[in-house]
């Protein structure tokens, strides 16, 4: 949102439009603004779903350290997390869910644009509750001419296309899109 957001504002300026790559991100908010309003661990709860099988009740009372080093075992244990992540990244991968909740629950609506996007879909999205399961476009065509939407699947969920397994994917996806530009 945030790349779509700045060449909107870009070409606004009077420079030419770039083209934009959108990594599996929705255009409407709405189911933004419910998880925004969730504690870190239902936050968690409906982001990783079974990805990352964890005892609410008993994270609930544990001091936020050993909230931290459990997620991480947790996360080692279902293959979600490689072995050796730390306390800190697990903080840091909680604040970043938390900080892109907000950001996107505080996204009113993308400004109609002539641009042209590259929007990298994951196909594995039964899960996530952010998917417009009816709409492949999540919402961009409002705002886009679909002609200007570059839809491309992908490997994985949302959280996973970018591993090290999937990234190669997605990384042709974005190479040929770029050079067809």
């Amino acid at each position: 949102m945030l790349a779509y957001e700045t060449a909107c504002r870009y070409a606004a300026m009077g420079n030419k439009p770039e083209p934009v790559i959108i990594l599996d991100s929705v255009a409407d908010n709405s189911r933004a603004k419910q998880m925004a309003a969730k504690d870190d661990i239902e936050l968690l709860q409906t982001i990783l779903q079974q990805g990352l099988a964890f005892d609410p009740e008993k994270l609930r009372v544990m001091p936020r350290a050993r909230q931290l080093e459990y997620l991480v075992e947790c996360g080692e244990k279902s293959g979600l997390l490689p072995a050796g992540f730390s306390s800190v990244q697990m903080d840091n991968l909680l604040l970043t869910y938390r900080g892109n909740a907000l950001a996107a629950a505080r996204y009113e609506r993308p400004t109609p644009s002539d641009s042209r996007v590259l929007l990298v879909r994951a196909l594995d999205f039964a899960n996530n509750p952010q998917i417009l399961i009816e709409d492949d476009y999540q919402g961009w065509s409002r705002f886009l001419k679909k002609e200007n939407i570059d839809l491309r699947w992908t490997e994985g969920t949302h959280e996973s296309m970018l591993s090290a397994g999937l990234v190669p994917h997605v990384a042709t996806l974005i190479l040929e899109y770029l050079e067809r530009q």
